[in-house]
């Protein structure tokens, strides 16, 4: 899925939205583009490779929106919100 479709689903519009890059808080350089922070009105998604995992609402509560779990998504997860997989997994999966 392509990034204006995940931005479609998400329910931004991309006259408005923001698209970033997420930076590491583990040492490393860079997430080499595998992970993209979607920015608008107040809500914060987490794209990890082509799937959109969490969001963070305009209150910013954690959502989870994907049922699976990476040890490369986890990087990204802990980079966006400090979240760990035995807190993930507690988590219910909501849909965008």
């Amino acid at each position: 899925m392509n990034l204006v479709n995940i931005i479609q689903q998400f329910g931004f519009g991309a006259q408005t939205t923001r698209v970033y890059d997420l930076a590491p808080v583990d040492g490393r350089q860079s997430f080499y583009g595998k992970a993209k922070i979607i920015v608008e009105n107040g809500r914060e998604a987490l794209q990890s490779y082509s799937t959109v995992v969490a969001y963070r609402d305009a209150a910013g509560q954690l959502h989870r929106t994907w049922s699976g779990w990476s040890a490369t998504t986890g990087r990204h997860l802990y980079a966006f919100a400090g979240i760990r997989k035995r807190d993930w997994d507690k988590m219910p999966v909501e849909s965008l």
